[in-house]
């Protein structure tokens, strides 16, 4: 399976991210609802999980738009590079 990341994705770890803030979106949705942390502690602990599910997207979207912009900049810098040695 991760192979067929690999082929996909440039960075396959960075988008399992996804899938754990959707874990713990859930985890806190359920939390939320059945009580199970107890009448005090219910919604500290759904809050909690859902801040982490948030964290772990916004990891993920920084994580990939560097990793973007990162591939943009060194193809621009490659190109000017040709077109640089064309001119001598």
């Amino acid at each position: 399976m991760i192979d067929t990341y690999m082929d996909r994705l440039e960075h396959p770890y960075l988008f399992t991210l996804v899938p754990v803030a959707g874990l713990l979106f859930v985890l806190g949705v359920i939390v939320d609802l059945t009580g199970v942390a107890g009448p005090r502690y219910t919604d500290f602990v759904a809050g909690f999980l859902g801040l982490y599910a948030v964290v772990a997207l916004i990891i993920c979207a920084l994580g990939y738009a560097a990793l973007y912009s990162i591939s943009f900049t060194t193809e621009a810098l490659r190109q000017w590079r040709i077109d640089r040695s064309e001119l001598d």
